[in-house]
């Protein structure tokens, strides 16, 4: 290849190497603060990038992303939400285009007025995504697991039977619930009827199974 080719070989690899990037896809990310009424949070990206400089590459560091939606579970009507404090890992998407105008109004066919694509300023977050030494531990594979991770209180739905848990000092759910729960477990074994959730039946119950 004579120099006028390694020259333009050089100048078009430089051009991608710079579009490259600039663009941004999925990275893990740390929760720094949460905003309850939002659902945004600020968010540190927890891997550096190498950038290509005059001479070499250099490291840069992670940057901080301000306002970045977080999505929990939601629709039809219905969502799932749970707590999220300073450290708590997730996974940060960075959207095809600007978000900014959607975020602002919703809706369909909106224009993104911006121009760019893949850019930083567009990301939201997945709370969840955790490096592998802090896996959740003791897996339940036969069951739908709702609980802390310190063991305080657990819910555990199976085919079969819908179990409340944790320690005894800390479990949140009140007794009554926990009746009504062993009801409904009876009447689906049986096949009889599932009992309404009322506090009148619960305590009927109650008073009938310690008679018995």
């Amino acid at each position: 290849m004579n120099d006028l080719g390694a020259q333009l070989t050089e100048a078009l690899q430089s051009i991608l190497r710079y579009w490259k990037q600039r663009v941004h896809t999925a990275l893990p990310g740390r929760i720094v603060s949460f905003d309850t009424e939002k659902q945004t949070a600020e968010v540190e990206i927890c891997i550096q990038s190498w950038m290509k400089v005059e001479g070499g590459w250099e490291k840069w560091p992670a940057p901080l992303l301000p306002r970045v939606p977080v999505l929990f579970p939601r629709g039809g009507g219905a969502f799932i939400t749970w707590p999220l404090k300073r450290g708590d890992y997730c996974l940060v998407i960075f959207q095809e285009r600007s978000i900014d105008q959607w975020c602002q109004r919703g809706g369909t066919q909106v224009d993104p007025i911006w121009k760019w694509e893949h850019d930083r300023s567009d990301a939201v977050c997945i709370p969840g995504f955790y490096p592998y030494p802090e896996a959740l531990r003791d897996f339940d594979q036969e069951a739908i697991c709702v609980a802390f991770e310190d063991g305080s209180a657990k819910l555990r739905v199976t085919k079969e039977a819908v179990e409340v848990g944790g320690n005894a000092e800390a479990v949140a759910l009140a007794s009554k619930v926990r009746q009504m729960i062993d009801l409904v477990n009876a009447a689906i074994a049986t096949g009889q009827p599932v009992p309404q959730p009322t506090l009148d039946a619960i305590d009927i119950a109650a008073k009938k199974a310690k008679t018995e």
